[in-house]
């Protein structure tokens, strides 16, 4: 066995502990995919995820099902100012990795919060939703061009008799996956149902995936 000693801190195993009032407060769920891999997707605009703007999806993402926390850019318990994290999903949409549309109060809804015949003619704001469909959708293809990989890296040290620690793929420095729209969100696109509309380069992009499929005009299920 090595000597542990002598190994770089950046080699040695991570065991993590954690007291009982953790477990109180919840245990929010990330998808690993997007942990391990957004370093390497790379924005339709040709622009990456900083660690700093990546902690803003795992804000959202973990504490996205906590019915006790009212998921609001302005409840997001981070140290960075609102209006940076406004940049930040700005930037997002120009990555074309968060889409996001306006969900309104039904008319039953307003007639219950106002009261029968007093609710307002105008719709009113209920939440923002985003879409991070083209995120999860390229994560995936990084994922899966990583499991290829980390099986043939496996086979390889079966072969060579199982010398050393089980290895785990890196991919390269240099390595990225430009982001892809899946079909849906880029029928969804020209369709203008995203607020705000993304920028030309996407919706260009949006109609010539849309142009390439049969049944392009049938309505987004």
């Amino acid at each position: 066995m090595s000597d542990m000693t002598q190994l770089d801190m950046g080699q040695i195993p991570i065991v993590i502990h954690f007291g009982d009032m953790t477990l109180d407060f919840g245990v929010g769920t990330i998808p690993l995919m997007f942990l391990r891999f957004y370093q390497y997707v790379e924005g339709l605009n040709g622009e990456s995820l900083r660690d700093a703007e990546a902690m803003l999806l795992v804000h959202v993402l973990a504490l996205r099902a906590d019915h006790d926390f009212e998921l609001r850019l302005e409840n997001i318990p981070a140290v960075t100012s609102i209006d940076r994290l406004r940049k930040f999903i700005a930037k997002f949409r120009r990555m074309g990795l968060v889409f996001t549309s306006r969900v309104y109060y039904s008319r039953s809804e307003m007639e219950e919060w106002f009261g029968a015949g007093n609710a307002p003619t105008t719709p009113r704001l209920k939440a923002q939703r985003w879409d991070l469909s083209s995120l999860f959708f390229t994560l995936s293809l990084i994922g899966r061009s990583w499991l290829e990989r980390q099986q043939a890296a496996i086979a390889e040290w079966k072969t060579g008799g199982e010398r050393g620690p089980k290895p785990i793929y890196k991919f390269p420095d240099n390595y990225t996956q430009r982001v892809e729209l899946p079909f849906n969100v880029a029928q969804r696109i020209i369709n203008r149902e995203y607020f705000p509309t993304p920028p030309d380069y996407i919706l260009n992009l949006a109609k010539c995936i849309c142009s390439s499929v049969p049944g392009q005009n049938d309505p987004v299920i």
